[in-house]
């Protein structure tokens, strides 16, 4: 039986997953049963993420996607232009991947005496000619991150450039554009063959919690019914009762060591917060100390792995956090040999942000999407997936799957206008179907990309260790509804980067999430949009979607 302890954790990176790879397809009817004469079929895309091996040269010119850029978002242009040109504009590609993307640049130089205040990423599709304004940063030590959630046709092509932003006299007044970098990732996937090393550092007054054997265990063990990470990645990449085959292909097989644990040069009071009674933040502490310790820079070297986990002995502070690719735990949260904490925190590593929870007197979502209003938002209050952080090791959310190429079936997305309705059957995302089954819907809300994601889920291999309150059992089998915000939009709702998720629960105690089940219908009065569930079956789930 999994434990109930309920660890808090923090989030500290800021990675947004860029999707790349993507196969778009015009949905026609050829692989979804359309039944309302209503239904605007070539409004839909079938996404299809073909990470591995298609050859996207193959798929026809004609296929695009909805221009969704197609207003001018840059810099807003002023009259005094800065006489300056942003220079070694490049991407680093050892800290980028297929969630990130890490743009560097040098220094632009003072103007007039003065540094400048913001430096402001801007890209532009080449099927639209147009530049927006996707990115920006101050205080920035020559890097800037590329934040949004894209989906890629074989056919797109996508470019960024950079200007700084100075104040002169008293006004904003931007420079001349950078050179222009193109960035186009093609066949971004979790590896299949994953190779994690797991340290184990302690500060060298504290006696050791458990021994290394303990954490292979909890990572490495595949034994049939361990709830190790190593079987949680195996289930959740090929999905829940794939074949051999399938899992022989299709799979993320976890492997690596566990070396420690090493004792850190300092003991627990170095590393607590300065001032505060009782001591705290020694994991971050640890976290942000390891840098300049060249011992632990020695083991990389050594060690070398695709991920790395960090354990610090510790009983006090936060349960976790990824920062860098790196993902840090404290060691009080593993000791029941619970691994929940490390497939959240290795979620975020990956490029996965929160699911939150949230509930709205009178609605489902806040009736203005990007202001919380009277809302109750919760980071760790969503049982449904690990990247909630509630304690739960059930299957990542369809569309966290689907970022991670984890999903086995199709995604579409779609809009829906006044009085149109549309059907769709949507199979279980937590089994193995493969193919031309629909196991998402993406709901298109706005010109920033807001969506609502759709899903049906049931009860089965990992799905059924959720943590409900203070017990373990099975997620409700129904059709689920989040909502994702906009990529150009801030995270206003709370969120820490722009992959987070939010989840609607009936109740304030985030007991009884939204679903549907037979003959049952979900409805938010603000977006005036009805899903209703028409009938579940072992497999799948009949759903149509309305909109006053």
């Amino acid at each position: 039986m999994m434990s109930t302890h309920h660890v808090r954790m923090i989030h500290l990176s800021i990675a947004v997953i860029l999707l790349a790879g993507c196969v778009v397809e015009r949905s026609v009817g050829e692989f979804e049963e359309h039944t309302e004469k209503t239904s605007v079929e070539s409004a839909d895309f079938m996404l299809d993420e073909r990470r591995f091996g298609t050859d996207l040269q193959s798929i026809p010119d004609s296929i695009g996607l909805p221009s969704v850029e197609v207003v001018e978002r840059g810099v807003p242009f002023s009259k005094t232009v800065v006489p300056i040109t942003p220079r070694d504009f490049r991407v680093d590609e050892k800290g980028s991947n297929c969630t990130s993307v890490r743009f560097l640049f040098s220094h632009p130089g003072k103007y007039l005496g003065g540094d400048p205040v913001e430096y402001v990423l801007e890209r532009k599709r080449e099927t639209t000619g147009l530049w927006r304004k996707v990115s920006s940063q101050s205080n920035t030590n020559g890097t800037i991150i590329h934040d949004g959630t894209f989906i890629f046709s074989s056919q797109e092509r996508y470019h960024y450039r950079l200007r700084a932003r100075y104040i002169v006299n008293g006004a904003s007044a931007y420079t001349y554009p950078s050179a222009e970098l193109e960035r186009t990732p093609r066949s971004c996937q979790v590896p299949r063959d994953l190779t994690v090393t797991v340290f184990l550092f302690s500060p060298n007054d504290q006696p050791l919690p458990f021994d290394n054997a303990h954490v292979h265990d909890m990572v490495f063990d595949d034994s049939p019914d361990a709830l190790s990470l190593r079987n949680y990645l195996e289930e959740a990449s090929a999905g829940y009762n794939a074949t051999q085959a399938a899992i022989d292909a299709r799979s993320v097989q976890l492997n690596g060591v566990v070396e420690g644990w090493h004792w850190l040069p300092h003991n627990r009071q170095y590393f607590c917060q300065p001032g505060v009674t009782p001591c705290r933040m020694v994991l971050e502490n640890v976290a942000y100390w390891l840098n300049s310790w060249p011992t632990y820079h020695a083991l990389k070297r050594a060690y070398p792995a695709d991920q790395y986990i960090v354990i610090v002995n510790d009983t006090a502070g936060s349960g976790g956090f990824a920062v860098d690719g790196v993902s840090y735990s404290s060691s009080s949260p593993l000791e029941d040999g619970n691994s929940h904490v490390l497939v959240h925190e290795l979620g975020h590593a990956l490029g996965l942000g929160h699911h939150f929870g949230i509930r709205c007197p009178g609605g489902v979502f806040p009736a203005d999407l990007y202001n919380q209003g009277s809302c109750t938002i919760l980071p760790y209050s969503n049982y449904l997936d690990p990247m909630s952080g509630w304690g739960s090791m059930t299957h990542y959310s369809a569309y966290f799957k689907w970022t991670l190429g984890f999903l086995p079936g199709k995604v579409i997305e779609t809009t829906v206008s006044p009085n149109q309705s549309k059907s769709y059957r949507l199979y279980d995302s937590t089994q193995a179907f493969y193919g031309n089954y629909t196991q998402l819907l993406l709901i298109k809300l706005d010109d920033d990309d807001t969506h609502l994601t759709v899903e049906y889920r049931r009860p089965l291999g990992f799905n059924n260790y959720a943590q409900i309150g203070s017990s373990v059992g099975p997620i409700p089998e129904g059709v689920y509804v989040a909502m994702r915000l906009g990529r150009s939009r801030n995270s206003e709702l709370g969120g820490l980067n722009y992959n987070d998720l939010y989840a609607p629960y009936i109740d304030q105690h985030f007991l009884h999430p939204y679903h549907g089940t037979t003959s049952s219908s979900w409805y938010d009065p603000d977006l005036g949009i009805e899903i209703e569930v028409s009938y579940l079956t072992d497999h799948f789930a009949h759903v149509v979607v309305r909109r006053d």
